[in-house]
């Protein structure tokens, strides 16, 4: 019976694990508000188009759509 416990606890374990890797397949687009224009001229809007370029570099398979609020 402990034999048994172990081996399904093992399981669950390396089941639990594989659900990230299924995961990371799929393609996922965020949407970030900010009063920033990343398309301005700025010293903020340069280092807020950096910051998401090197996230997503970091993240494949994740898109962020960054909308101004005004």
């Amino acid at each position: 019976m402990r034999k048994l416990l172990s081996a399904l606890i093992c399981l669950c374990l390396v089941a639990t694990c594989m659900v990230p890797v299924a995961m990371a397949s799929e393609e996922v687009n965020l949407t970030m508000w900010t009063f920033l224009d990343v398309n301005a001229d700025n010293g903020r809007s340069r280092v807020l188009k950096e910051l998401i370029s090197r996230f997503e570099a970091a993240n494949p398979g994740v898109h962020i759509e960054v909308q101004t609020q005004e």
